[in-house]
């Protein structure tokens, strides 16, 4: 009766969880990548200083892989049972290492933003947009009552038990912790957009290292077609993000499946 219990539990409940939203990182990790392939791709541009390119290099393929190791991680607790996961706060990792990774790529998003001149660079519109990303997934994850179910039907081994149990110390810090990175990127994006771009038209910090290639790149053609891609791609982001939840679960259920 247990083993039947928690199976139902965790087939309801696990793919809410927060992270669990499996078709959305996805993606996220595409759309990650082709920001790769324009920045260090066969057509990126060769005055691109090779301390840009290793950095930018670097830190997107370890957001990609915090990114996939989120969703990997999150389609274990959707298809486990209780007895599987163990503890309850486990639920919570998913999200976190989404959120590291996405940390990752906006830093060096807002990096490129800030070198190619600001707001108006390629990836402004992106920029731009990006802070109704975070508000609506931090309002959304206000409501945390079926985690809290899930979290004691685990701890208790596929025991149903009331909403109201008080959470635990760990999971009160995780749930901090995923808060507190959401915020993080939020204020990156806004402190990009207000002061970074106050003291790119200002000071042009942008030209300060590697004034001549840069010059070359924002002036190529290069600049041009991916402000293009960079555009649509973020109004594709912006309408994906906006999708009901209950859309994407069941999309995310019907991949894993």
């Amino acid at each position: 009766m247990v083993e039947r219990t928690d199976n139902e539990i965790i087939s309801q409940l696990g793919y809410g969880v927060p992270g669990g939203d499996v078709v959305k990182t996805i993606i996220f990790i595409i759309f990650s990548l082709i920001l790769l392939f324009v920045l260090c791709g066969p057509f990126s541009p060769p005055e691109t200083p090779a301390a840009y390119y290793k950095l930018t290099q670097a830190c997107m393929l370890i957001g990609v892989l915090l990114c996939a190791c989120s969703a990997g991680y999150a389609q274990f607790v959707q298809t486990s049972r209780a007895c599987d996961l163990k503890k309850g706060y486990k639920i919570f990792y998913p999200k976190i290492i989404l959120e590291a990774g996405m940390l990752i790529i906006f830093l060096i998003i807002c990096f490129w933003t800030i070198i190619l001149g600001g707001i108006f660079s390629p990836f402004g519109s992106l920029l731009v947009v990006s802070p109704i990303f975070f508000l609506v997934d931090f309002f959304r994850f206000k409501d945390i009552s079926n985690d809290v179910k899930l979290i004691r039907i685990i701890d208790r081994g596929g025991e149903e038990v009331p909403r109201d149990t008080v959470l635990g110390n760990i999971e009160r810090f995780l749930i901090k912790t995923i808060n507190r990175l959401n915020i993080a990127i939020l204020i990156l994006v806004l402190f990009t957009v207000t002061i970074g771009e106050y003291f790119v038209k200002k000071y042009y910090i942008n030209l300060v290292l590697y004034p001549s290639d840069i010059i070359k790149i924002t002036s190529s053609y290069w600049n041009l077609v991916i402000s293009y891609i960079i555009y649509y791609l973020s109004v594709v982001a912006t309408f994906i993000a906006l999708l009901p939840r209950s859309y994407t679960i069941n999309q995310t259920r019907k991949l894993l499946l």
